[in-house]
């Protein structure tokens, strides 16, 4: 895990201009950074965490023959790709996955990506053939930013170390921060809050040649595995866990009462000793960590919390800072005071267990109509049946709620959004375009919905979960998020992944049934929730206070309505919708954080 920096285009940056980028992005990588500088004024920069081959050798900038690679993430496959190379003639002078990325490259050119197995964003450039191909894997875990202007290309692992490399200030996207505040828009799509600055689309390559770019997508939906899969979940889950154990520091778990992370802590027992776990403390709701202590307990596995109190006003604006743009989860804050424990105590690898929700409808209550259509739809009627009279977690009320709420045109969610909270913005934010992933025509009702929850949902979460992670130097590992294990998922039926499992109808089916007979009952049985983050004591602290008293920014961008701004002013804020009031607050801090000349404010 690193942070990577480049410019290809004609114009002379100053040193200091580059060094300044460089630094914004360090807490990425603080074991080394380095700048490579091209006679044509091309360049490339690497802040590297050290965590394969923790040799000097392995640095980056990282050249061979003709080719330079910037890169951060990790290729877990790279043993086997790497022995599949020597065997068609490569000789390797390192034990890092970099180097493996560099030969691949040039073994089989842009098809490379389709071999790795793994998490990336980088850049080769073959100073040669004055090419710069750059990539970022299949699900969208590392980010990869990009500004094309004036057939000049910028691009880093966050938009900050972009912003001061450009010849004009980067102006605020203004729909996409409208359509944060009505609804949470997340950061899933190519847009970012940056109009000149934008995200390059998970399984998507760019090249650029002549100061021209195109984009290539190489990873649609779930395709055929290079590696040969097995016939049996466990083997798949166990296979990709053991993948992600490989690294020469210490690794950590972190781990809730849900069955996604005590699984992957439980498999990983196997090949680790001393196998250390963490978990959020919360003053106000004791179950959580009460369910993960026992847990820890029984299996005979450390455990630390850390405790949140949500009411620092400098954590919020370094949340928003490497965040680089609002976030609908107030998870956010206990995250951040996770991995800074989590840091603290000397590690900088985490296994966790994000991406099993969206891959195996672990979300019942928002996937439950879709699959009873679906049920219809193929004239599984007694299935149907079967699942509508069964014992669930959630009402067919809740449910509906949400599907109706998934199903409502842009225009008709603006109407209701007015209606329920007045008029807070602008008239010509009144109706706003959302940004939607385009979805495979052909899919059954089900599977599209699933996709949907994989390409939006998921990234967004994802967003989040490096930006987090890296403010610390620490780097996050997904073992549900392995091409293998989700091409092996979705070559399944619609009921392996949702069903009834002892009498009650639940989501993650192919998991549960696999670890019926290694996890509890508590763990089994108990109800998903999120991190229980209290709104309520965020933005009722004293500087949200302070914030809503000015609003200063949402004004002088024309974004809030100056009525609603007065209205807070003069009214109890309990009267207000809470999540409506979070996103303002988040998107204020954004404003002050980059574009206020007085950023002590």
């Amino acid at each position: 895990m690193c942070g990577i920096l480049g410019y290809i285009g004609e114009r002379k940056i100053k040193e200091k201009l580059k060094i300044e980028a460089l630094n914004s992005i360090r807490h990425r990588g603080p074991d080394n950074h380095q700048i490579i500088n091209f006679s044509n004024n091309y360049f490339l920069g690497h802040t590297r965490l050290s965590i394969i081959d923790l040799e000097d050798r392995s640095n980056q900038p990282f050249k061979y023959k003709d080719y330079y690679l910037t890169y951060n993430g990790e290729i877990f496959n790279y043993k086997s790709l790497k022995n599949s190379l020597i065997k068609l003639g490569h000789n390797f002078n390192t034990n890092s996955d970099t180097e493996v990325i560099i030969h691949s490259y040039e073994e089989w050119g842009s098809e490379c990506v389709k071999y790795f197995n793994g998490m990336w964003a980088f850049c080769i450039y073959d100073i040669n053939e004055k090419i710069a191909f750059l990539s970022r894997d299949r699900f969208g875990i590392k980010p990869l930013k990009y500004s094309y202007v004036n057939n000049q290309l910028y691009f880093a692992s966050e938009t900050k170390a972009i912003l001061p490399l450009l010849e004009k200030k980067a102006t605020p996207n203004k729909t996409k921060i409208v359509n944060f505040i009505k609804e949470s828009e997340g950061i899933f799509s190519k847009d970012t809050w940056f109009n000149e600055i934008k995200n390059l689309e998970p399984g998507t390559n760019l090249i650029f040649k002549d100061n021209y770019i195109k984009f290539e997508k190489y990873f649609r939906s779930f395709e055929k595995s290079h590696d040969r899969l097995s016939n049996n979940y466990l083997n798949e889950l166990d296979r990709s866990i053991k993948l992600r154990l490989n690294s020469d520091v210490p690794v950590a778990f972190t781990i809730s009462s849900g069955v996604d992370s005590t699984s992957i802590a439980l498999i990983a027992k196997k090949y680790i000793s001393n196998l250390k776990c963490y978990n959020a403390k919360f003053n106000h709701d004791e179950s959580e960590h009460k369910l993960s202590s026992k847990f820890c307990l029984d299996n005979d596995l450390s455990i630390d919390f850390s405790v949140n109190h949500f009411s620092s006003y400098d954590d919020a604006k370094k949340l928003i800072y490497h965040l680089e743009s609002g976030h609908q989860s107030t998870a956010i804050f206990p995250l951040f005071s996770l991995y800074k424990q989590i840091s603290k105590d000397g590690y900088k690898v985490v296994l966790e267990g994000q991406g099993a929700d969206e891959l195996m409808a672990g979300y019942e209550s928002s996937n439950y109509i879709y699959f009873l259509l679906d049920l219809i739809i193929n004239l599984k009627i007694l299935d149907f049946f079967k699942i509508i009279f069964s014992k669930k977690d959630f009402s067919l009320v809740e449910s509906l709620n949400r599907y109706s709420r998934l199903i409502l045109s842009d225009k008709m969610r603006d109407i209701i959004f007015y209606f329920r909270n007045g008029l807070v913005f602008k008239s010509k934010y009144f109706f706003t375009k959302r940004e939607t992933r385009k979805l495979k025509s052909g899919y059954n009702y089900f599977i599209n919905f699933l996709n949907k929850q994989y390409t939006q949902t998921l990234s967004s979460l994802l967003h989040y979960g490096d930006s987090i992670s890296m403010i610390f130097s620490v780097e996050s590992r997904l073992p549900f998020m392995d091409i293998n294990l989700s091409n092996f998922i979705r070559s399944k039926s619609n009921n392996n992944l949702m069903g009834i499992l002892n009498g009650k109808f639940t989501g993650k089916l192919i998991h549960k049934k696999n670890m019926i007979k290694y996890l509890p009952d508590y763990i089994l049985n108990n109800k998903k929730k999120g991190f229980p983050a209290p709104v309520e004591q965020i933005i009722s602290s004293d500087w949200a206070n302070d914030i809503f008293n000015n609003l200063r920014f949402t004004l002088e961008y024309d974004i809030i309505n100056k009525d609603f701004v007065n209205k807070l002013k003069n009214q109890d804020l309990s009267n207000i919708d809470k999540n409506l009031l979070y996103r303002i607050l988040l998107t204020e801090v954004w404003f002050i954080v980059f574009f206020s000349k007085n950023k002590d404010e």
